[in-house]
């Protein structure tokens, strides 16, 4: 994602695609969203470098709506979300924040973009979706996100 000519920077279909070229990303079909989707991510999220997993023609639901787990479990990963260029230690993420004003310019300039301080960009509430989804309720109050079990 260090190319922001890509479009919209904040596309997560960019970051996906990117995701998947460094080997990152595992897709689980079929899993029953009640039972095993919890359960399958909290099993991955044990390894030392667990994947990013992404949920697709879960139970119950309409193909195309995903869920996505561990997105930030991995070096490589939340170095490409914070786009510092990819990196694939702890130790060379953090050294490479410590030292670096890419960091602070990247989130100014997508922040900038945004009607909404850095942080609290638009929230999507599930219930405003066109297809009942159980899942958490997300919402902003006084400053801070949230979180409401529907």
């Amino acid at each position: 994602m260090t190319d922001t000519t890509k479009g919209n920077p904040l596309d997560l279909r960019v970051w996906l695609d990117e995701v998947r070229q460094l080997g990152e990303l595992t897709e689980v079909l079929g899993a029953d969203w009640n039972l095993e989707l919890g359960a399958i991510s909290e099993l991955n999220v044990k390894k030392t470098l667990p994947p990013a997993l992404l949920f697709d023609n879960i139970d119950g639901y309409p193909d195309g709506f995903r869920v996505m787990t561990c997105s930030t479990s991995s070096p490589a990963r939340l170095s490409s979300i914070l786009r510092v260029g990819v990196e694939k230690s702890h130790r060379g993420l953090v050294d490479k924040l410590r030292g670096t004003r890419t960091f602070s310019r990247a989130m100014t300039s997508i922040c900038s973009r945004s009607r909404h301080p850095c942080g609290m960009r638009r929230m999507v509430d599930a219930t405003s979706a066109p297809v009942a989804w159980s899942s958490p309720r997300i919402w902003i109050h006084r400053g801070s996100m949230s979180a409401l079990i529907a």
